[in-house]
């Protein structure tokens, strides 16, 4: 399962067609401290994706902190737009393992589901 923080209800769609190809689940949600995530068994989860359009900068850090101990061990990956460098900045600072621009999902939103789903 992968949970998938955003407010872009048009990105989620693409997410869910990605994952149901390689059969697995997409949970979204709008804020990392959804009451959606409190029922889901941290073992269930492979990885959380955090959407950095949908997170303050100021909340990056935290976001990635309540993630990683809320799921541990699981990926924990951001991706946003290519010209927010500080978003993307921080949220490599913040411990993400893997930072993205949109374009880079967009373009391999099916290599990335397969990795994400392990």
């Amino acid at each position: 399962m992968i949970v998938f923080v955003t407010k872009d209800l048009f990105f989620v769609p693409l997410l869910k067609s990605a994952a149901a190809k390689v059969n697995c689940q997409v949970i979204s949600v709008p804020q990392a401290e959804s009451p959606r995530l409190t029922d889901i068994a941290p073992q269930d989860v492979t990885a959380c994706v955090v959407d950095l359009t949908s997170v303050s900068l100021a909340e990056i850090d935290h976001v990635a902190q309540l993630l990683k101990v809320r799921f541990a061990p699981t990926q924990l990956i951001a991706f946003g737009p290519h010209v927010q460098d500080a978003q993307l900045a921080a949220a490599q600072a913040a411990g993400f393992e893997s930072v993205l621009t949109r374009g880079q999902v967009n373009a391999h939103i099916d290599r990335y589901m397969q990795q994400w789903s392990q």
